[in-house]
């Protein structure tokens, strides 16, 4: 028997954007024309989760310095679009260009990153050293 097609859901009318949860940890977006992405929630540490949604005012802690804590806005019991999604799509968002590694990790400075957007613009992302070890595991 066919499992039925998962649907996708708008997630911003203003760009097009659309996302869905596929199971587990992953989830997928696409905006306008371009091909969907994959987000993995267990391919990213959580001090680089942790760092991704800062930009957006969340975090996974304290609620301290303005930052709303993610989980608590966006319990389990809010459906499909509760914090799990909430993180994937500050994923998506941040990281829509391809990244590629441009270090190992470094005990001083972490994870690097070379953001390419295609069109000539290139900048890096360094996320922090974890106190916890740096251990990958989802949320």
């Amino acid at each position: 028997m066919k499992s039925p097609e998962i649907k996708w859901t708008c997630t911003d009318a203003n760009t097009n954007q659309y996302g869905r949860h596929l199971g587990g940890t992953v989830y997928e977006f696409y905006e306008g024309d371009d091909a969907p992405v994959k987000i993995d929630l267990a391919n990213y540490k959580v001090d680089q989760i942790e760092y991704i949604i800062n930009a957006y005012s969340y975090t996974l802690g304290e609620t301290d310095g303005g930052y709303n804590n993610i989980k608590e806005q966006y319990p389990e019991e809010s459906g499909s679009q509760n914090a799990d999604w909430v993180v994937a799509k500050c994923i998506y968002e941040t990281e829509e260009a391809p990244l590629k590694s441009i270090s190992e990790p470094s005990p001083l400075i972490g994870d690097c990153f070379i953001i390419d957007n295609g069109g000539g613009l290139s900048w890096a992302i360094c996320y922090p050293i974890s106190s916890q070890g740096g251990s990958k595991r989802a949320l």
